[in-house]
């Protein structure tokens, strides 16, 4: 029965505890596209400066940051600030998703059309 006990103890703790190494390790690594957009959209919306923000919306922009790179690739950012300049009073990162042909067709290289089908 000791066994027993043992084991169930050790599947309790089931991993190592954290050390300088292991906390180094992830706190040094470069962020991904998808945190770096959403840095971005904070930083245009005003919001870089909240320090509980992240608590309460980043799990909510995960979905549409991935999306936004998806759509736009390499040109996300230059569809945020496009969008952020257009005055539109509440907008997110689903608003860009959205208005991503707009932007494209605006610069002048859109590869879809105003159905937002691809042309061919």
């Amino acid at each position: 029965m000791a066994r027993g006990g043992a084991i169930a103890r050790q599947k309790v703790g089931q991993g190592v505890a954290p050390t300088k190494e292991n906390i180094q390790k992830k706190t040094t690594q470069a962020p991904t596209y998808i945190q770096t957009i959403i840095e971005v959209y904070k930083g245009l919306k005003g919001y870089s400066g909240q320090a509980d923000w992240d608590r309460y919306h980043y799990k909510r922009h995960v979905a549409p940051a991935k999306r936004l790179y998806e759509v736009a690739g390499e040109d996300w950012q230059g569809a945020i600030e496009w969008t952020a300049k257009q005055g539109y009073t509440d907008w997110t990162l689903e608003t860009v998703v959205k208005k991503f042909p707009d932007y494209k067709q605006k610069k002048g290289n859109n590869p879809l059309g105003a159905a937002g089908r691809v042309i061919e």
